[in-house]
């Protein structure tokens, strides 16, 4: 046989060969496709006014519909183990060695369960081939999502690649972060209203107070006590209004990255859009191959079809789209960690803590009030921790990080430079230093003595109330035992120390003096 009759006989099954490559091309295409088209619909299935029973209907809408898959769980964490909810019907749990099996994962597939620890869950929903995921949010209970196809169907299906689960779990973050996201924000609501409460009471209280000190002062010794309730008040209002002034704040941070997620997706989606007619004139040239009809000018419409959509640049950037929706999702994580270790409730034991973490997590919270007009350097030294109230240093270091960007704030206004904040930490003779300073004008030598009584400021009305700076040495001093003391000078800028014990409460001289 000559080397064009080998050519002619190997030819049809050379292009039977590349059809089938193509076609599964494709599939796999349209696949990513279904995963990127139900992560885009996310956000309008996480409704904070919807019960959670509905969300989960619609989850399981999207994902039948939209992944074509046959089957779709929900199981919730309880104290007696994971049980079904939702969709799938209430009651039933799952086995220990099938939560044993998937526990320090964030999904897997299964294609074979009928021998194995994942046997019992495709009893419970009757899958035959399945990936799973779960879905962990701010306070609430861990669900499992699991879904696949019915066992009396899954034969007539392709068993789920790595890829699969890989896109799973990839869709269960988004969930994730969606549903957090969702409780954060009524959260933030509940706060403003009960600061809104809280101020209006206070206001009546202090009027009410003033009355009784113009009338007589025989109640003195009972009006300490009163004075010494309102003051833990006033500092539970004062953290409460810097969460409400924070809130839109961090409601801008989220949304910045949220819109590049959603260009990068769109990107994605658009490409699809566009690669879909060249495999379609792929797939008319091997046709017209097998059929033995001339493929010569189809072949170059293929060929000038991938010239003029210019598919190398597609696929450089598609995965590099989907690399910043990622970067763009970790930004979020990073963002609603700092409000929920921000916002912990207040301590009633003291604990060790990382003040060079809570330093970091306090700069996420604040971001937005300094970012437009100062820069912040930090120079963190090795701390060991110490004990003390963490969320009431946390508003220690918020109140003075907040003081230095209006510090900043009032001598670049009107300009397009930026001022510098510095966040220095050291350890010595059994204490933590933190040091934070500004380029602000500094402060005035008439009125050093007098910023930390409470109610004085020297801010606009409405910028300030006068209690942040006094609470902060009420913490430091009173609380701990520590001492908040601070270095100025005019024009140039000013700094506070901020010196903890590291073994909580101090007998030091110095730290009382």
């Amino acid at each position: 046989m000559t080397e064009e009759e080998t050519k002619a006989h190997d030819a049809p099954m050379l292009l039977l060969r590349c059809e089938r490559e193509l076609f599964a091309l494709r599939a796999k295409h349209q696949q990513v496709v279904s995963w990127l088209r139900v992560t885009q619909s996310v956000p309008e299935l996480i409704d904070p006014k919807v019960p959670f029973d509905q969300i989960y209907k619609r989850l399981w809408r999207a994902l039948v519909i939209g992944l074509k898959l046959q089957k779709v769980a929900f199981f919730e964490s309880t104290a007696d183990g994971l049980r079904t909810v939702g969709t799938t019907g209430p009651g039933r749990t799952l086995s220990p060695e099938a939560v044993a099996a998937m526990e320090g994962k964030r999904s897997g597939l299964c294609n074979s369960p009928e021998e194995g620890p994942l046997h019992s869950l495709a009893e419970l929903t009757g899958m035959d081939r399945f990936v799973w995921g779960w879905i962990i949010t701010l306070d609430l209970a861990p669900v499992l999502l699991v879904g696949g196809f019915d066992r009396e169907k899954a034969a007539f299906r392709q068993p789920f690649l790595a890829e699969d689960a890989e896109y799973f779990g990839h869709l269960t973050q988004h969930l994730e972060t969606m549903l957090g996201n969702a409780l954060l924000v009524n959260q933030l609501e509940r706060e403003k209203a009960n600061l809104q409460h809280l101020n209006e009471t206070l206001e009546r209280k202090v009027e009410e107070r003033t009355q009784e000190l113009v009338q007589s002062n025989k109640g003195l010794a009972d009006e300490m006590a009163v004075r010494a309730k309102v003051e833990i008040e006033l500092r539970q209002a004062q953290k409460l209004e810097a969460v409400g002034r924070l809130a839109s704040g961090v409601a801008h941070e989220i949304n910045t990255p949220v819109q590049f997620v959603n260009d990068s997706i769109q990107f994605v989606s658009d490409s699809q859009a566009e690669l879909a007619p060249l495999l379609d004139k792929y797939r008319a040239v091997g046709a017209a191959v097998l059929a033995g009809a001339d493929a010569a000018g189809l072949a170059q419409e293929a060929k000038d079809a991938e010239e003029a959509m210019d598919l190398d640049y597609l696929l450089t950037n598609v995965p590099e789209a989907l690399e910043r929706s990622l970067q763009g999702l970790e930004r979020i994580s990073t963002i609603v960690r700092s409000m929920k270790e921000f916002a912990h409730p207040d301590q009633t034991d003291k604990a060790a803590t990382d003040l060079n973490h809570a330093l970091v997590t306090t700069l996420t919270m604040a971001r937005s009030e300094y970012k437009y007009i100062a820069e912040v350097e930090t120079e963190l030294a090795q701390l060991p921790p110490i004990v003390c109230y963490a969320s009431e240093v946390n508003q220690v270091f918020l109140n003075l990080i907040v003081n230095s960007a209006h510090a900043i704030a009032d001598v670049v206004a009107g300009t397009d430079q930026k001022g510098l904040i510095k966040i220095r930490t050291s350890a010595e003779r059994g204490f933590v230093v933190v040091a934070i300073s500004d380029t602000g004008k500094g402060i005035p030598s008439a009125i050093r003595d007098r910023v930390f009584d409470p109610f004085f400021t020297t801010k606009e009305v409405g910028k300030g109330t006068g209690q942040g700076l006094a609470i902060a040495r009420s913490v430091v001093v009173d609380k701990h035992g520590g001492t908040l003391t601070f270095e100025s000078e005019l024009g140039k800028g000013t700094t506070f120390y901020v010196r903890l014990p590291i073994e909580g409460q101090s007998t030091d001289k110095q730290a009382t003096a």
